[in-house]
């Protein structure tokens, strides 16, 4: 169903909120608002005012409990197979075999007709004309023409990319592609070659991920000149399958399949060409992507593409990334583009970033803050704090009480957690503490002063406890090592600051608060030496950065 613009700003903004409705829990689990209601009643999500549920309660119920005890059991339908793939391809080849078949109506049934739980088992999810041919553009604004290029799509859907190709001068001849999926390969093998004249042979059924069909895909091309892709988000692979996989591929082990393709498109692209990849804006931050993006960033990077939510149902922002497969040079430029908008960020800066995180949304200029903090004198926590994480209970319904008891203590959560200190505590669970599934060492909750800190959330919010508050694991905390030139409060002031916030949104922007993310973030404690009190204006000054008019930062000059 088609969002009304208030309902799709409402959608895309849901993550910067405490809450979300049953009505977005439902569309992004693709289940019944009532399956939601149900399990607000059961105690599984919990609401926090009307059609408002804890957002911390979400992230906790995905990972406790959908796909284990609920989703699982409950027969819900959107989850199955609920398409026959016999009928539809008998329905395709009706539509294929009429005179002048409308392969956009085509296109649209066989989207419309997959199941959901297909859809996210193989990653379907076909790339708008428009953002493939911005791969094409960048490569013809560095090549001047392309049009004597071969070209090879791994996972060529309904056949944008090739098209796109055609379309950017590549001859019919010149252009290839595999799809594993026999009846989007069907559609757009007709497709492109009743309309486009590109050669039967040159559109192959079967999975790029398989050497045998990469060695087909040579045996027919030689070595291609460009690849670009859309390769299938968040496709399942078992541990086996992808073991094989980079054993084949002699890679470092990725289970994420936007990896997987790029490590086996540097096999069958020739020195000197491009790959070109859409994928999740997750594939340039998340650390287990790290090494990946190391290799990335060892060519020579041409562009990075900021395209937003380009598929229905999904959330997540998609980008893309341009690389010419030659060694980076010190100093290179990297044309970063955001529809109408471009900017210019070095190469270099990324390679400097902590886990070398692709942050390009940032400009020019706010790229040069960052490096600039990070060439300062500074420290981290990195071996310099404790962490614990907050309790989780494992049965919340039978273990958190609403009301203080004798035998209870307060617990807080994430939610409770200000800058100005915790909220009077609204739960309570059993002072026992070996009830619960997991619990961080007791002291760190005992200690006479620790920092305590929202796990879930897109900015850093911590608040010091001198009152051995015991968390739940919406909250996680720390405590510095006793020779760490900062003292609790400071570091306090210093992570809740607008400038401490902003570095941390600009390099990392998640919605989680990962103790990875923390152990990375600079801190100048050279600036503490001659105050007892942080002041954020003389911070600033300290680092030589003053803040813009829209909010930003700059290197004072």
């Amino acid at each position: 169903m088609q969002m009304n613009p208030q309902q799709q700003i409402a959608f895309d903004n849901k993550f910067t909120r405490d809450f979300l409705t049953a009505e977005e829990i439902a569309s992004e689990l693709n289940v019944s608002t009532a399956s939601v209601r149900n399990w607000v009643k059961a105690g599984d999500l919990e609401k926090v005012g009307r059609n408002k549920i804890s957002f911390e309660s979400y992230e906790k119920f995905k990972v406790s409990v959908a796909g284990k005890r609920r989703l699982n059991k409950r027969a819900n339908k959107s989850l199955k197979d609920t398409y026959d793939p016999s009928t539809l391809l008998e329905k395709i080849d009706s539509e294929l075999s009429k005179e002048s078949p409308s392969y956009t109506e085509i296109i649209d049934v066989y989207i419309n007709t997959i199941s959901d739980s297909y859809k996210n088992k193989e990653g379907v999810y076909y790339t708008p004309r428009k953002s493939a041919s911005e791969f094409f553009h960048a490569i013809n604004k560095v090549e001047g023409s392309i049009e004597e290029k071969k070209f090879l799509d791994p996972c060529s859907g309904s056949g944008e990319f090739i098209i796109s190709a055609i379309e950017n001068g590549i001859s019919p001849n010149n252009v290839f592609g595999v799809e594993l999926d026999p009846i989007a390969f069907k559609i757009s093998k007709q497709r492109l070659c009743e309309k486009y004249g590109v050669p039967e042979s040159n559109i192959i059924n079967g999975d790029f991920l398989s050497a045998q069909v990469r060695d087909e895909v040579i045996q027919k091309t030689g070595k291609v000149d460009i690849l670009a892709t859309n390769p299938p988000w968040g496709k399942k692979f078992s541990k086996v399958e992808v073991e094989e996989i980079c054993r084949q591929l002699n890679c470092v082990i990725e289970k994420e399949s936007s990896a997987l393709f790029f490590h086996a498109a540097k096999k069958v692209v020739s020195q000197g060409g491009y790959i070109g990849l859409l994928v999740q804006d997750a594939f340039f931050n998340i650390a287990s992507h790290k090494k990946t993006r190391v290799e990335i960033l060892n060519f020579n990077v041409i562009s990075f593409f900021e395209f937003g939510k380009l598929f229905n149902g999904l959330v997540t922002n998609a980008k893309g990334f341009l690389i010419q497969l030659q060694p980076a040079k010190k100093g290179s430029i990297v044309v970063c583009k955001q529809g109408e908008e471009i900017w210019e960020r070095e190469q270099d800066a990324f390679v400097a970033n902590p886990k070398n995180i692709i942050n390009f949304t940032l400009k020019s200029e706010e790229g040069e803050v960052i490096k600039h903090l990070y060439t300062l004198p500074h420290t981290t926590l990195s071996g310099n704090a404790r962490y614990g994480l907050g309790i989780v209970t494992g049965n919340n319904k039978e273990f958190i009480y609403h009301r203080p008891g004798e035998s209870l203590m307060p617990v807080y959560k994430g939610s409770d957690i200000t800058a100005n200190g915790l909220k009077e505590a609204s739960i309570f669970i059993p002072k026992s503490l070996h009830l619960y599934q997991q619990v961080a060492p007791e002291e760190l909750y005992r200690a006479p002063v620790k920092l305590i800190y929202k796990f879930i959330s897109n900015k850093l919010v911590f608040c010091v406890d001198r009152k051995q508050s015991f968390i739940l694991n919406s909250a996680n905390m720390l405590i510095v090592n006793d020779d760490f030139p900062l003292n609790h409060q400071q570091l306090c002031d210093l992570f809740n600051s607008n400038f401490l916030n902003w570095v941390y949104k600009s390099i990392f922007n998640t919605h989680k608060v990962l103790r990875s993310d923390i152990d990375q973030l600079p801190i100048h404690a050279e600036f503490f030496e001659n105050t007892e009190e942080f002041e954020e204006s003389k911070y600033l000054k300290f680092l030589g950065i003053e803040e813009t008019e829209n909010g930003t930062y700059r290197i004072k000059k």
